[in-house]
């Protein structure tokens, strides 16, 4: 095989490689939806135990931009794909409640939805459709 037909698979090969990724990989996968619901609902999870745990109320809320969520405890960004919207702040009380309310993660072609339980402060999580 000589240097130009070499040069010619590589060529080749880089280029189906190229065509190739975006279908692999498509921004706002299911994987990336699934791992940022996951993020979201440990944060509730943690939130939640704060409260319980320091006998005041915590609240984690969505931010404005859509791009994360922030509680007493710290601060979340989602993937750049995805995008974030709440009912309202939730607010986790000392003994276990909250005040419910629900989050949507979205990409443009796939969704999850997270729900907050008012007496228990129990966080569903509805896997990705």
């Amino acid at each position: 095989m000589t240097l130009l037909e070499t040069l010619v698979v590589v060529a080749i090969v880089a280029l189906i490689t190229a065509l190739g990724y975006p279908a692999v990989h498509p921004a706002g996968s299911a994987a990336q939806l699934r791992s940022q619901s996951r993020a979201l609902v440990a944060d509730l999870r943690r939130a939640r135990s704060a409260a319980l745990h320091l006998d005041r109320p915590v609240t984690l809320t969505a931010d404005a931009d859509g791009g994360g969520w922030r509680w007493d405890g710290g601060a979340e960004r989602t993937d750049a794909a995805l995008r974030l919207s709440a009912d309202r702040a939730i607010i986790f009380y000392p003994d276990g409640s909250a005040n419910g309310g629900g989050f949507d993660l979205r990409t443009r072609t796939r969704a999850a939805h997270l729900d907050v339980d008012r007496a228990t402060g129990a966080v569903a999580f509805a896997a990705p459709r």
